[in-house]
């Protein structure tokens, strides 16, 4: 018997601050348009009423930033309590080069989000959830089909 219908979303890359960084909005603004933005996701997931919610990364742009963080934190806190929120982290939030997860990045994604990696079956759906910042290593290349190190 197939499994019940559902639908979940997924939100990704928040990022905020990157606007400002990447010289698209003045810096004066800070992370307000990508804010404003977050919030316009919240009411239409809130208006849509899915299963569950990913959000995978980038959340904020300047590693795991505390204001940038707390900032995701109270947007996403107005997604209606019943509703799961599964978050996954991005480079922005892991690496410090965009490719590579350093330990300290890490360990501050897990103390303020929890787990970089979710398994769980919904509505007899599995669903696996991998961090690929932890399993991307730049310095792996491939030469005629074997694995080398740089």
């Amino acid at each position: 018997m197939p499994a019940e219908p559902f639908f979940f979303i997924q939100l990704s890359d928040p990022q905020l601050g990157a606007m400002a960084a990447t010289g698209r909005i003045d810096a004066s603004e800070g992370f307000a348009p990508e804010s404003a933005l977050f919030e316009e996701a919240v009411v239409e997931v809130n208006r849509l009423c899915p299963d569950f919610v990913v959000v995978t990364g980038d959340l904020g742009h300047n590693n795991m930033d505390a204001t940038e963080i707390a900032e995701v934190k109270r947007i996403a806190e107005g997604i209606t309590a019943s509703i799961p929120i599964y978050w996954l982290p991005g480079n922005r939030d892991t690496s410090f080069d965009g490719e590579t997860a350093k330990s300290e990045l890490l360990k501050r994604y897990r103390d303020e989000f929890g787990p970089d990696y979710h398994a769980f079956v919904h509505k007899e759906v599995a669903f696996i959830c991998l961090s690929s910042t932890v399993i991307y290593d730049p310095c792996s290349i491939h030469v005629t089909g074997v694995r080398t190190r740089r």
